[in-house]
């Protein structure tokens, strides 16, 4: 890797200022690929935009990110958007360590996980101070799946296992391996209790001892978990691949609530949640009944669907390069993708002149 590669690593939320270290690398790639700089590009180029999450923040607000390339170029820029009941606005883009996973603990500091490598993010929004950890723990450095802290030093990541921090993530210890399909999300409502949900099939499971235990959620019918969300130990929900929705309200006993929903799952609290996938649908009483909000039918199928809400108000419904708004409970909901791609088409016209100039 060359200096300036390394450079772009460690300044990647840095915007513009890079532009003349990216053309550096990008020259010296096509160099070293015999191809010539000037006809490596076609100007006719479109466009493709994909959303891959939200986080949500304080006050309505969200961090929305994903990706933007074009249908001739190989390469890859992760884009960041904030948007607040008052308003919207692209933060930034990144061309090396696409962020796979975000979590902030407040609206300041937070982590994010580039493959094998964990960055930790301080200040304010898109003026980010960037920290690459090198990871020290005791199984390895495979992919990292998903991330969770709980405060400033105690966290926990998915990584072939789970494994856990107490120094704000520079040394991490293996805690368990309880499921041999792979994990995808993993969340902690406190120090102690916490639960994991499969990135495709496989079990969902609780721990109430700081993840050094877990228990396999047990359903009624031997049914394979795709998706789950908890909103406390007692309470929460499974989508299965065969046999519908199931939901918990003790934590012990699981019901059948519906056979044709299918899609993320996202709560609020014990009474409010969503799930999205071709349509989404609303719960009020812990996922019970279901009421019909949206057919969501995104003009690019790629990707997952996913549902997130900051408050009881403010929620986004996205997938490919489609994105939806709603700002009262998702009653009604504004497409906001025509207006977003503008901004990132925009982005990407710049990029693309100043990258690629012969």
């Amino acid at each position: 890797m060359s200096s300036c590669e390394r450079t772009i690593i460690r300044k990647v939320f840095s915007g513009s200022l890079l532009l003349s270290c990216v053309f550096a690398v990008q020259l010296s790639a096509a160099a070293r690929d015999g191809v010539s700089t000037a006809r490596s590009v076609d100007r006719r180029a479109e466009l493709v935009v994909t959303y891959t999450n939200v986080f949500p923040q304080s006050k309505g607000c969200a961090l929305i990110y994903g990706y933007f390339g074009s249908t001739v170029l190989s390469h890859l820029r992760q884009f960041f958007i904030q948007d607040c009941p008052a308003g919207w606005k692209y933060i930034t883009e990144t061309e090396s360590c696409h962020l796979t996973k975000i979590h902030f603990v407040n609206d300041k500091l937070g982590w994010g996980a580039c493959g094998g490598s964990l960055v930790k993010l301080e200040g304010n929004i898109g003026e980010w101070k960037i920290t690459e950890i090198t990871l020290k723990n005791d199984g390895g450095q495979p992919l990292i799946g998903d991330i969770y802290f709980a405060n400033d030093k105690v966290g926990w990541m998915t990584a072939g296992g789970i494994y856990q921090t107490i120094d704000g993530g520079f040394a991490w210890h293996k805690l368990a391996n309880p499921s041999s399909s792979p994990i995808g999300l993993i969340k902690f409502f406190n120090l102690n209790d916490g639960w994991v949900s499969p990135s495709f099939f496989g079990d969902a499971m609780v721990t109430s001892d700081g993840g050094r235990t877990w228990g396999k959620v047990s359903l009624p019918k031997k049914a394979v978990v795709t998706n789950a969300f908890f909103s406390s130990l007692e309470h929460g929900c499974v989508d299965t691949k065969d046999d519908g929705l199931f939901c918990t309200f003790n934590g012990v006993d699981w019901i059948a609530v519906h056979n044709n929903l299918g899609g993320h799952l996202y709560f609020l609290d014990r009474r409010i949640g969503w799930i999205a996938g071709s349509k989404v649908h609303r719960t009020e009483d812990g996922g019970r009944t279901w009421k019909f909000q949206l057919e969501f039918q995104a003009a690019s199928h790629s990707g997952f669907p996913g549902v997130m809400f900051a408050d009881s108000k403010n929620g986004w419904v996205w997938r490919g390069d489609s994105i939806l708004k709603t700002r009262n409970q998702g009653n009604d909901w504004i497409d906001v993708s025509q207006e977003w791609n503008k901004a990132i088409q925009k982005r990407f016209d710049a990029l693309n002149l100043a990258d690629w100039r012969p």
